[in-house]
């Protein structure tokens, strides 16, 4: 199920930034890190995902068209934070609602919540 667009502008400007305060701690949540596509601005948003092994899965609540979703595919990837441990995004791949990436290595100079050290 597609969410409203609305709804996605107001999770971006009002409940992500309060979410990212906790939701690189506590699973089923975790953190995407990624750049903007023309700015390289560094941007965190907070996601359900679920780990299996090497892979991780995220469901793609707002479409496609998301900024994230858009980020992390321009860039072949990104990083992920969970339970304080920040891991690279490799080799994302958007199959209907759910973005698929493999983990890569663990990413060393990070902080808890995966901003630089």
């Amino acid at each position: 199920m597609k969410i409203p667009r609305r709804v996605a502008r107001f999770n971006k400007y009002v409940t992500n930034p309060l979410q990212s305060q906790w939701a690189w701690l506590l699973p089923p949540y975790a953190i995407i890190l990624h750049s903007g596509r023309r700015s390289h601005r560094p941007y965190r948003t907070p996601v359900m995902a679920r780990f299996k092994r090497d892979n991780v899965q995220v469901r793609v609540l707002y479409g496609k068209e998301s900024d994230w979703v858009r980020n992390l595919l321009a860039a072949d990837g990104g990083e992920i934070v969970r339970r304080g441990r920040t891991f690279r995004l490799e080799d994302p791949r958007l199959d209907g609602s759910v973005l698929h990436a493999r983990l890569g290595p663990r990413v060393e100079g990070r902080t808890r919540r995966g901003f630089p050290a």
